[in-house]
């Protein structure tokens, strides 16, 4: 019953973020990255995270951008549709409701590293006589969800940020998008290039740290601290300034 109830909920919030068609299309193209990719480490001996199977490359990259889009729509899409004076008008709260729909995407955010990596294992056990063992395997699979499930509440939280203050999708959209691709790989440039206090004071930015720990799968135990302060502190503040505003 629970599940079912979870279940449905989800069709309801991914019908108001995309179509089924849309779905449909981004799983194709994983499923085909992720195995191309997986393959070429494989096969290829291209460089790739210290995990047994998962994202590496294409497909990695192409998650980024479908997690930044989840979670600039999960929300603002209430008040682009005009749907908002009804969710957020009701018995409930703005935050019990804005918390609720938070904990359901974030459940399906779970879901995707466990199929990348179950199509990685079948990969690698298709083109490798290599013997993982069975511990290695579930550790690799924690780890892999613990860095999705912080790059996505990272990305949750400054999302929500400027969803309530512009209180429109398209532009949260825009912003998520430029703050954590365009000004993350600025700011990996600069890391690169320059040895200064500017590097330093760069490296300690919260899209940076996020940017940099998903591209490679892996955060250490300071930068998830770190992490984890940025996005608590961003959803705190983003709830606030929903709550000042008029919804109805």
């Amino acid at each position: 019953m629970m599940f079912t109830s979870i279940f449905n909920s989800l069709k309801i919030e991914f019908k108001k973020i995309h179509g089924y068609t849309s779905i449909l299309i981004f799983s194709l193209l994983f499923i085909i990255l992720t195995i191309m990719d997986n393959y070429l480490v494989s096969n290829l001996n291209f460089s790739r995270p210290s995990i047994i199977a998962g994202n590496f490359g294409s497909s990695l990259f192409l998650m980024q951008i479908y997690l930044i889009y989840l979670a600039s729509s999960f929300i603002s899409t209430e008040f682009s549709f005009g749907t908002s004076k009804y969710v957020f008008t009701g018995v409930y709260s703005i935050n019990a409701i804005i918390i609720r729909k938070t904990l359901l995407i974030v459940l399906y955010s779970c879901i995707l590293p466990l199929l990348n990596f179950v199509i990685g294992l079948i990969i690698l056990s298709i083109t490798s006589s290599k013997v993982t063992e069975i511990s290695s395997v579930f550790l690799d699979l924690f780890h892999l969800v613990v860095v999705y499930l912080l790059y996505f509440f990272f990305v949750i939280s400054l999302a929500l940020i400027f969803t309530s203050i512009f209180l429109n999708r398209l532009y949260t959209i825009i912003l998520t998008y430029t703050f954590l691709i365009i000004f993350g790989d600025i700011a990996t440039q600069v890391l690169k290039e320059d040895n200064s206090i500017l590097s330093d004071i760069i490296s300690l930015l919260p899209f940076q740290l996020a940017n940099n720990g998903f591209n490679h799968l892996t955060y250490s135990i300071g930068t998830m601290v770190i992490l984890l302060g940025y996005s608590l502190f961003m959803y705190v503040i983003g709830l606030f300034i929903l709550n000042k505003r008029d919804l109805t």
